[in-house]
């Protein structure tokens, strides 16, 4: 039992290097070339029908933008990237 112990930090070490040495072979992309862009859209509609209640309707209407960019890193020992976020909301429409 003492043995098995002593043994498995020995495999964790030997599975992370490995690890790391596969990574190395692997093409790696440039600041440009592994750069990505995502946007997210999404439409809100809300309608709050007050039938037994007096005062008028709710009703709301929006959109919404959500803008990822990730860059590829650059080359050498240590490889900056640079990440930017933007978010953008719409109101459509708020009429009663």
């Amino acid at each position: 039992m003492r043995n098995l112990f002593a043994l498995t930090p020995m495999a964790l070490a030997l599975c992370t290097a490995s690890a790391a040495w596969a990574d190395e072979g692997e093409a790696k992309e440039g600041f440009i070339e592994g750069s990505s862009l995502q946007l997210l859209t999404r439409n809100y509609y809300f309608n709050h029908d007050r039938r037994h209640a007096s005062g008028h309707d709710s009703k709301e209407w929006a959109q919404g933008f959500i803008a990822t960019f990730q860059s590829g890193y650059t080359p050498g020992v240590v490889g900056f990237g640079v990440d930017a976020y933007g978010m953008l909301g719409l109101k459509l429409d708020g009429g009663g």
